[in-house]
């Protein structure tokens, strides 16, 4: 397949920049741990270094519009293989406006067929989270489908994309809808989809407190381990002991 101008501007600039960067700075294993292996290629460049690419005016005219420019980092991320090509896509969505967001967000369901690794997955939730915020009924029934498909990436999105983070949220998701989503996934053996449990599980205490301590002493023995550790890990010190006195019972 050939690669739209724009595309190769950037991998070129890539390419460009990791002949230039010291090696051993940053591992791509990081974002394929697990039970998940992604099949792009990996020029091993830190993330900002990767951001200094929206900086150069060459790719990224100031004059340009952002329906444009969209245009073109929308092809990149469905034709490039690289991993940072991808990333830079994701990266110039971050400083859209939420408009912007909202009249793409049945493009950012496609995008997520080509999600293979944690920080893309976690890069697109930040988006969609914006949008649940706000203008929650199509992305509603999105992850409705979602929490339970075989896809395990679409599992962790449907539960990620909940709270994140709680702290930047003005609607918060109900307690019942995330609970709904948790014990769908609860046992699921993918090791991204237990991180995703127990993420979401973080933020929903800071949102519901009670609520959320009682959903983990109900299912104390239920949660694994990888999902635990994200789960308790901003608990208070006390807290997080009684718990795992049950746990270990």
């Amino acid at each position: 397949m050939s690669l739209s101008p724009f595309t190769l501007k950037v991998e070129s600039e890539l390419k460009r920049l990791a002949s230039i960067t010291p090696g051993g700075e940053w591992d791509p294993a990081d974002y394929v741990i697990g039970q998940s292996k992604s099949d792009l290629q990996f020029f091993n460049l830190n993330i900002p270094t990767v951001r200094s690419i929206l900086k150069n005016n060459q790719i990224f005219p100031k004059d340009r519009k952002p329906h444009d420019v969209y245009r073109d980092i929308q092809k990149m991320w469905f034709e490039s293989k690289w991993f940072e090509a991808r990333t830079v896509s994701l990266i110039w969505l971050e400083s859209q406006s939420l408009e912007f967001l909202i009249s793409k967000q049945t493009d950012f369901i496609k995008w997520a067929k080509l999600i293979d690794n944690w920080a893309h997955s976690d890069g697109l939730c930040n988006f969609l989270a914006r949008i649940y915020d706000t203008d929650s009924k199509y992305l509603h029934s999105v992850f409705t489908e979602w929490h339970t498909h075989k896809n395990s990436w679409y599992r962790r999105i449907s539960m990620v994309s909940l709270f994140y983070y709680s702290r930047l949220r003005i609607n918060q998701p109900k307690f019942n809808i995330a609970v709904k989503y948790i014990l769908a996934n609860i046992d699921h053996p993918d090791y991204y989809v237990q991180k995703g449990v127990g993420w979401t599980l973080r933020e929903m205490y800071n949102v519901y407190p009670k609520m959320t301590l009682d959903f983990l002493e109900e299912y104390v023995k239920d949660i694994s381990s990888i999902a635990w550790t994200a789960a308790t890990e901003k608990l208070p010190k006390n807290t997080k002991n009684n718990l795992m006195k049950k746990r270990k019972a």
